[in-house]
C-alpha cells in the first residue's frame, strides 16, 4: 500500500489497485490523516510547505496534487480489500464518508490512536465508523510516531479516551484486524478450522473481567503461538492449564 500519496498518485494508484486485483491482495492507504497534510497536498500551502521550504526541498514548479479522499475511497473499493489507515478527518467530508460506508463490504478503517493523538490531538470518529457498519481495526503506524508499536497499548489508549470498551478494542485488534487483511477465514478468532495464531497473556493480578485484565498495564505476553506451535515466550508454562490464573 501507499503510506502517503505522492506527485504521481493517480497513475501509481491505478497500478497499485490493478496489481492487487491480479494478486488478490488488500491495499492500504493513509487517508485524511491530518489537516496540515490535506492542505499541503490539495493547495500546496500550510505549515508543511513552510517546513519543506525551510529544508530547501520544496519545488514550486512541481507542487504535489491530491485526489479527493472520496475519489481514493472509490478507487480502493476496486481492490479485493481496501484499508483506510487513520481516517481521522473523514467525518468532515460527507462524500468520502458516504462512499466508505457504501463500500463497507470491502473497505475497512485501521485507526492508530496514539499516533493520531500525537499528530492531530484527536482521535478518528470511531463511533461514526461503527454506527455505519464499517469494520474498524487497530494498528500502530510506525516507530516514527509510535513509542513501542504495542497493539495492547493502542487498545488502552482507545479505551482511556472513551472511544471503545476493553472488549470492543480487543475485537478491533483481532477479529477486525484479520478482516482488514482479508485473513478472516484463516485467523483472528478462536474457532474450529482456523489457525491457532494467538498470544497468551499473563495478568499481573486476579481480575473478574478478562477484557480489562488483558489491557491492564501490568499484563504481559507470556507466549506466542503460530499455527498451534509456540514460537516465543514461556512455552512450557504457557502449555499448562493454569496459565490464565483466575480467568
Amino acid at each position: 500500500g501507499l503510506a502517503h500519496r505522492d506527485r504521481d498518485e493517480p497513475r501509481l494508484g491505478r497500478r497499485l489497485v490493478a496489481e492487487a486485483r491480479r494478486r488478490r491482495l488488500p491495499v492500504a492507504m493513509h487517508v485524511a490523516e491530518s489537516l496540515a497534510e490535506q492542505e499541503l497536498l490539495t493547495s500546496g500551502t500550510g505549515p508543511l510547505r513552510r517546513l519543506l521550504e525551510e529544508l530547501g526541498v520544496w519545488r514550486p514548479e512541481c507542487p504535489p496534487h491530491l485526489l479527493p479522499a472520496a475519489e481514493w475511497i472509490t478507487r480502493l473499493a476496486r481492490a479485493p480489500r481496501g484499508i483506510i489507515v487513520h481516517g481521522t478527518f473523514l467525518d468532515r467530508d460527507n462524500d468520502a464518508f458516504s462512499r466508505l460506508a457504501r463500500h463497507r463490504d470491502r473497505l475497512g478503517v485501521v485507526v492508530c490512536p496514539r499516533t493520531t493523538q500525537a499528530l492531530s490531538g484527536t482521535l478518528p470518529p470511531v463511533a461514526l465508523f461503527r454506527e455505519a457498519g464499517i469494520h474498524v481495526a487497530i494498528g500502530t503506524d510506525s516507530r516514527a510516531s509510535n513509542p513501542d508499536l504495542s497493539v495492547l497499548a493502542e487498545c488502552r489508549a482507545l479505551v482511556a479516551a472513551g472511544a471503545a470498551s476493553p472488549a470492543e478494542a480487543l475485537r478491533m485488534a483481532t477479529i477486525h484486524g484479520a478482516w482488514a487483511l482479508a485473513f478472516e477465514r484463516r485467523c483472528g478468532r478462536l474457532s474450529p478450522g482456523l489457525a491457532a495464531d494467538l498470544v497468551i497473556l499473563r495478568p499481573a493480578a486476579d481480575c473478574s473481567d478478562p477484557w480489562e485484565a488483558a489491557l491492564d498495564p501490568g499484563t504481559r505476553i507470556a507466549a506466542t503461538m503460530r499455527a498451534g506451535r509456540f514460537i516465543a515466550g514461556e512455552a512450557r508454562e504457557a502449555g499448562r492449564a493454569d496459565v490464565g490464573g483466575g480467568w
